[in-house]
Order: structure tokens, then C-alpha cells, then sequence
């Protein structure tokens, strides 16, 4: 499983020219599963609200088409994963890399 963060899940899902390179756009369609955690779903809509980012469309529209075509699935935040989440380690995003 390979989990996007908001950023790579949105210019891979929108196919955003220049942002990802071949070789990580080859890894996460060749994964076995892609994950994207649902509160990556606020921030989209934030950023979609503050024209930080434009769809092409609603947001709620869009959520619509990338829920259909089950491209990803979504990881829930529970309440463990929310109270840890500040006390992980530094991790090198998949972007930085590239």
C-alpha cells in the first residue's frame, strides 16, 4: 500500500503536469493499493474554497468522480491515529524526493 498525501493525491488524481516525476507516478500506479487519508478530503475542499486550487469543477462534484472511479481508498482519522499524529518522526514526502 502506498498512502498519497494531499498534495501528491491531488496532482496525481488531476494529472498536474510537471509535478510528479515518471518514476513516482510509475510507483503509485503500480501499488497494489493507493490510500489517501480522509482528511485530506477537508483540506481539497479548503483549498478548492480559497482558490488555492481549481478543479475544473465543485468540489463536492470532484469528490464524487475520484469516490466512483475508486482510484483510492480512504483511510479514516480515528481518534488513535489523531492523538499520535504529533509525535511522528520526520518523514520525507514522496515529492522531495523526486
Amino acid at each position: 500500500m502506498i498512502v498519497l498525501d494531499t498534495h501528491i493525491w491531488h496532482w496525481w488524481t488531476n494529472q498536474i503536469l510537471g509535478k510528479l516525476s515518471a518514476p513516482i507516478i510509475e510507483l503509485i500506479e503500480q501499488a497494489d493499493d493507493v490510500a489517501v487519508s480522509a482528511i485530506s478530503c477537508f483540506e481539497m475542499s479548503w483549498l478548492v474554497r480559497h482558490d488555492r486550487i481549481d478543479l475544473g469543477c465543485r468540489f463536492d462534484q470532484w469528490l464524487e468522480e475520484v469516490e466512483a472511479s475508486q482510484c483510492v481508498r480512504f483511510l479514516p482519522v480515528t481518534p488513535r491515529i489523531a492523538s499520535l499524529a504529533p509525535h511522528c518522526p520526520n518523514i520525507i514526502k514522496i515529492h522531495k524526493i523526486a
